[in-house]
């Protein structure tokens, strides 16, 4: 095989979910997982998966206290909704219980995730009622509930350093936005559907 040459990755099943594997050497080995045994893996793949389903578990608790013991005092949050960056877990807080106020029964199921020695990208799909009020970005006016159930999906990624996440790249709805919006009755069909 040509050293220069991308190596290939596959995808075998474990379960209901693939488990993804690459050609790389173990150092960058990727996995996708749900809460399923990982085997030959470093240790700090396993403690980023353990982290990652303890940070969705938090969010499906509607528990930001939880959330945040798992961040870095210094963490930094970009959301494509958001027009800035949040620094630090007292910015992050509101960001966080405006979801959990928003859509209180809210739960998460992983559909995707990619681990590494020190980041992973998860791929959820999400569902809720949005029975209060809902915060779409920091100082915006809240939303009034419209009472609607929703699912969507939505990427994001993670940074770890020394056990905690230092760095959140966050895409709520990621592609569809405005599927969201119509579901929650704040933007109207596209016509004829």
């Amino acid at each position: 095989m040509d050293e220069a040459a991308p190596r290939a990755a596959h995808a075998t099943e474990k379960g209901n979910v693939p488990i993804r594997h690459t050609a790389e050497p173990l150092r960058t080995a990727a996995l996708r997982t749900n809460n399923s045994t990982i085997r030959s893996m470093p240790i700090s793949v396993q403690e980023n998966t353990r982290l990652d389903e303890e940070f969705l578990a938090a969010w499906d608790a509607h528990n930001p206290d939880r959330a945040l013991a798992l961040l870095s005092d210094d963490a930094v949050w970009q959301d494509v909704t958001s027009p800035e960056p949040m620094h630090g877990k007292d910015a992050i807080r509101p960001y966080l219980q405006g979801w959990f106020t928003a859509f209180p029964d809210l739960s998460t199921k992983t559909t995707n995730r990619v681990v590494s020695e020190d980041q992973m990208a998860t791929e959820v799909e999400f569902t809720g009622t949005n029975s209060g009020p809902m915060q779409m970005a920091p100082g915006a006016p809240a939303m009034p509930a419209t009472g609607k159930r929703v699912t969507g999906q939505g990427v994001y990624f993670l940074r770890v350093r020394n056990g905690k996440v230092v760095e959140v790249h966050s895409y709520p709805s990621y592609p569809n936005v405005a599927g969201l919006m119509m579901q929650l009755g704040l933007m109207p069909p596209p016509p004829g559907s």
